[in-house]
């Protein structure tokens, strides 16, 4: 079977982690409103520890910026889930598209901060008939025959690799890569007074 296309799959949520060098670093709870040219739907800062939460409704979804003392994460993912659909920010092409704008103004800033590591990672998705249709489809992305007729797959590898295109002496990179098949399911419990709990599923 063929892959599909960027535009095929779902975008779950998109993350952008800096571990910042050690000693004093900028962390500005207003980087979120720059970015975003809104105000956040909560903000708790503590500046005695250098932490805070700031997030708020963004496109598709929300954008979260987490500050520690010693790293600091953005992330875009859906607003709270509604019952039986999965969550998605769009797909990946268009999610990527809008994130990667606001961590580029990000990395513009005059303020950005002095760098060690960095990461991104993301979770996307692909609906299936089934489960069975899941496990059919994997010999496209990873190689594993599996048979379909098994359960609580999950695949995981990492291929270290030196990115001296990127113009960095050194430069290594960990790809981790990820993937499962999983069956969504609803549970419902019922009760009316008088009566015992009874569940349903579908």
């Amino acid at each position: 079977m063929a892959k599909f296309a960027p535009e095929e799959w779902q975008t779950e949520q998109l993350r952008l982690t800096v571990f910042t060098m050690p000693g004093p670093s900028v962390r500005d709870p207003l980087w979120w409103n720059s970015l975003t040219g809104n105000q956040p739907d909560e903000s708790t800062v503590k500046p005695k520890s250098g932490s805070g939460l700031i997030q708020g409704t963004w496109n598709s979804g929300k954008l979260i910026l987490r500050l520690e003392p010693e790293r600091i994460d953005w992330v875009y993912a859906p607003e709270d889930p509604v019952e039986l659909i999965l969550p998605s920010v769009g797909t990946l092409a268009e999610s990527l598209a809008v994130f990667s704008e606001a961590m580029t103004q990000w990395f513009s800033r005059s303020d950005f901060p002095t760098v060690g590591r960095m990461a991104f990672g993301g979770v996307f998705f692909h609906p299936e008939e089934n489960r069975q249709a899941g496990y059919a489809r994997l010999p496209d992305y990873v190689p594993v025959q599996v048979d379909p007729r098994s359960s609580d797959f999950l695949y995981q590898i990492n291929l270290p690799t030196i990115q001296s295109s990127a113009g960095i002496e050194n430069l290594g990179l960990n790809r981790l890569s990820k993937w499962s098949v999983g069956a969504r399911f609803s549970f419902g419990i019922m009760l009316t007074p008088g009566t015992r709990a009874c569940s349903r599923y579908s």
